[in-house]
């Protein structure tokens, strides 16, 4: 890169603003319009001293406060080794073209639910997590996960081959909004970050007002589970605790503080005696497994959300909805809906169809949000109806 081509620093500092030009999004529910017209977005907190366009060179300060610089419109090869973002920078991309290389489980997302379909170009991103194998893919920008879901030395080692790393952080929902703000900025794509951010800020509000006065006594425990057959579970510090409090519950795992998943015993398990269960999509297990007992070493006929059928495999939509992804505002209807049945009253069906309308330009069909919210195997639970 060129010392004498200008470079546009980007600080992401408190109580800096910015204005930005954005689409209409629309958050609508069944009772209301909650309709968010931007035309000059002013953000705090987050926020650039000025803007470049696509061809000058960009500096942003990462998430671990590291500066990153590149030329957005020169970069060709995207390489994102953690399972979640990778949906996400597909997202604020609006195509899969310049994506190369990927976790293997954002893979198998892909293949498994909508976006397979929506974008077959990711079908043939490489896998690999070897340093050898992606540089093989000459990448000019490498997505990696910052402290404590990645490693300092990691990101240090991938640095020394010479090619711009930016750490990415996603342990509560400002920093997912960070992350896609980043993401936006390094890619060129400060619009559809924005966008996005937006509509999660609207949402967030919107479903907060229903919820926030709720006393503990009303609020279900739930116990999510990404990888139901080792019991393995997610600590009540990270953001999968933030949706589940949006959504008017209360996590099981509020004493689990370690790491970014934990397994667990049953007896475990039976001791929270959780209202509401959610499998995630990592590994396949149904309802009606619990329902019948058919997990080896596992025996849930004792638990309340098993007696009461209230087990639900999470909707797989671009991305898994279980972790933090830039369809959260979805996942957050979803399980109010589930939670708060007499409180919620989001046409989720219809919330999908604009959503993928106004931030993929794609025309959900009715099939399609059936296997999204896996109508099938869900169907067995309580309430599902109101979905499906």
């Amino acid at each position: 890169m060129s010392d004498t081509r200008k470079e546009v620093a980007i600080n992401f500092q408190p109580f800096k603003f910015s204005c930005y030009c954005l689409k209409k999004v629309k958050l609508m529910r069944s009772r209301f319009k909650f309709g968010l017209v931007v035309g000059c977005l002013l953000f705090a907190a987050v926020v650039a001293t000025c803007v470049a366009d696509g061809g000058e060179p960009v500096t942003i300060v990462d998430q671990m406060g590291r500066n990153v610089t590149v030329v957005p419109d020169e970069i060709e090869r995207i390489v994102i080794f953690a399972p979640p973002p990778a949906a996400m920078i597909y997202a604020i991309e609006g195509t899969g073209e310049r994506i190369k290389g990927m976790n293997p489980l954002s893979l198998q997302a892909i293949e498994d639910g909508i976006l397979g379909e929506m974008a077959p170009e990711l079908l043939g991103a490489n896998t690999s997590q070897s340093m050898e194998e992606i540089l093989k893919i000459d990448p000019d920008i490498i997505f990696m996960p910052a402290p404590p879901l990645g490693t300092v030395e990691a990101i240090q080692f991938v640095e020394n081959f010479g090619v711009p790393v930016m750490a990415m952080s996603w342990k509560n929902q400002s920093d997912y909004e960070t992350l896609m703000l980043n993401v936006g900025r390094v890619l060129g794509k400060d619009d559809r970050a924005n966008m996005f951010v937006n509509y999660h800020r609207a949402a967030h509000e919107d479903i907060s007002a229903i919820t926030e006065d709720l006393p503990e006594e009303e609020r279900p425990s739930v116990l999510f589970l990404p990888f139901p057959k080792s019991l393995t579970t997610v600590p009540g510090t990270i953001v999968t605790a933030d949706y589940i409090d949006i959504a008017g519950g209360v996590i099981t795992t509020k004493e689990l503080t370690a790491g970014t998943s934990q397994a667990v015993t049953m007896e475990q398990v039976i001791k929270w005696n959780p209202d509401v269960i959610l499998l995630g999509n990592f590994e396949y297990v149904s309802p009606q497994d619990l329902y019948d007992n058919n997990l080896d070493g596992q025996d849930w006929s004792s638990v309340k959300a098993v007696q009461n059928r209230q087990v639900y495999l999470v909707p797989l939509g671009v991305y898994r909805w279980g972790p933090p992804n830039h369809e959260s505002p979805l996942m957050w209807m979803w399980l109010g809906e589930i939670l708060h049945p007499d409180l919620f009253d989001y046409d989720l069906r219809q919330e999908m169809k604009d959503f993928y309308k106004e931030m993929y330009d794609y025309d959900l069909s009715e099939e399609q949000i059936d296997d999204i919210l896996h109508c099938d195997v869900n169907s067995v639970s309580a309430g599902y109806e109101a979905f499906c």
